[in-house]
Parts: structure tokens; sequence; C-alpha cells
């Protein structure tokens, strides 16, 4: 038995169909997979690091893309804004100001390591850090092990 006329060329059409709608889901899956096991993207509720994100309560504040993928690879360097899970189970964001092994000491609103101050990276000059908590006026904080973080709005 043979098809209809025009059958041949319907049956084709859904094929192509099908096949182009087959691989939109497959491509749609991979980037869900790849932006769940990679990207975050989260808000800002605590004004810690303002003026650089800015935090508002839980009505809102800026919306970040956090990527997770770098320190699988290698470690926080100075400077950068990390986000790290605090013990409270609050997700926080914070800038690296100590790395571990080093003394870590806040004189002149400045950071200052092992005794030394630091240079402050450009578009960060117009910070200030207070020495309240673990480091002051005359007292420092020795990380063995960690990284020593601080928020912007100290």
């Amino acid at each position: 038995m043979t098809d209809a006329p025009g059958q041949g060329h319907r049956r084709s059409v859904w094929m192509s169909l099908r096949r182009w709608l087959v691989r939109c889901l497959a491509t749609i899956g991979l980037f869900f997979i790849i932006y769940h096991a990679c990207f975050a993207l989260e808000q800002i509720h605590s004004p810690s690091m303002a003026p650089t994100l800015i935090g508002e309560g839980v009505d809102g504040g800026d919306w970040v893309l956090v990527e997770k993928v770098s320190y699988w690879f290698r470690k926080p360097r100075r400077w950068e804004v990390v986000r790290f899970v605090h013990r409270d189970g609050f997700d926080v964001m914070k800038r690296v100001a100590g790395l571990p092994g080093e003394t870590l000491g806040i004189a002149n609103f400045r950071v200052q390591i092992d005794g030394k101050e630091l240079p402050m990276p450009r578009g960060l000059e117009d910070l200030k850090y207070y020495g309240i908590g673990h480091v002051g006026l005359d007292r420092t904080y020795k990380g063995d092990y960690g990284y020593f973080v601080l928020g912007d709005d100290s």
C-alpha cells in the first residue's frame, strides 16, 4: 500500500519539527543544569557591603549573580567579594581582607597585614575600615587557617 499524495512530506515535516523540539528541550535542560550548578541569583538584604552592594532589609536591595565555579580551581584573592554561608545559615557577602597565615589589624582606617598598611586597589580608595570586633586599635587577628573578611560599611 502506498501513502496518499503529500502524506510522506507531512510526515517528514512532523519528524523535523519533533527533532527540533527535542533538541530545544535538551538545550534548555542543559542550561538549567549549568545554571544551578555554577550560578546563583541572590538579593542583598544587609547594608554591610554598602556602597558596593546595597541592601535594604527584607524589602529589597541589589540583585547579584553569584558565580560558583572559580573557587573549584583557585583560592580566594585579597579584595575579592566572596559569598559564604554564615554559621547561622544565612548567605553572606563580604570582601576578603586577610589571607590564611596573616596577622590582620586596622589603623588609620586602613587594613594592615603583618604590621604594614596595605595599598587599596583602584576604586576602593574611599573605603574606611573602623577597628571593631576582633580587630581594633590595639587588637590584631592572627588568621592561621582561614580568611578574614570585612564588610565595606564597617
